[in-house]
């Protein structure tokens, strides 16, 4: 995106949707690999999966119905569209390094970086002594982290829905 955002050529502008198309294609994989390998029980991965795909679905609801109001209100440029996407992947850069550091300093989230090995030899112990620390000692903590989590879900699914039905009365999502 940054490419994009500052290629002032049509071989700039190809090279970013290059880049674009190999990093979109190993999004799945790694966003898969790293529910499943935080999850206490996998059987609860078909829940976290659909939560997930819900709040992808939301979100791109949102950012299309934006993104195209600000493409008509710019006479059908994309300079604004362009910066509202750069802003988001500089978003998701800050939240994937702190991720990334959580990972190596933290036992949440140091399953994201484990070998199979790793997780096969010593994961059952952490993420038995995880699951207990989130339960039992920190249980009060955990419920209102979750309320918080699940109200920022259903907050997000009606903005969709919101931004859906506004763009279908306007005419904005066709």
């Amino acid at each position: 995106m940054a490419l994009l955002n500052f290629a002032t050529s049509t071989a700039g502008t190809g090279a970013s949707f290059g880049i674009y198309a190999i990093a979109l294609s190993l999004g799945p994989t790694s966003v898969i690999d790293s529910i499943r390998t935080t999850l206490w029980h996998q059987s609860v991965f078909g829940s976290a999966y659909s939560l997930k795909v819900t709040m992808n679905n939301a979100m791109g609801i949102i950012v299309r119905i934006i993104t195209g109001a600000l493409q008509d209100a710019d006479d059908n440029s994309y300079r604004r569209v362009v910066q509202v996407y750069l802003f988001l992947v500089a978003a998701s850069l800050v939240v994937g390094s702190a991720i990334l550091i959580g990972s190596y300093t933290s036992d949440y989230l140091a399953p994201l970086q484990w070998t199979r090995k790793k997780r096969l030899s010593s994961g059952a112990e952490i993420i038995a002594a995880n699951k207990e620390r989130s339960l039992m000692t920190n249980a009060q903590r955990t419920r209102y982290i979750s309320v918080g989590c699940f109200s920022a879900l259903l907050l997000l699914t009606v903005g969709g829905w919101v931004a859906y039905i506004w763009g279908a009365v306007t005419g904005n999502n066709s």
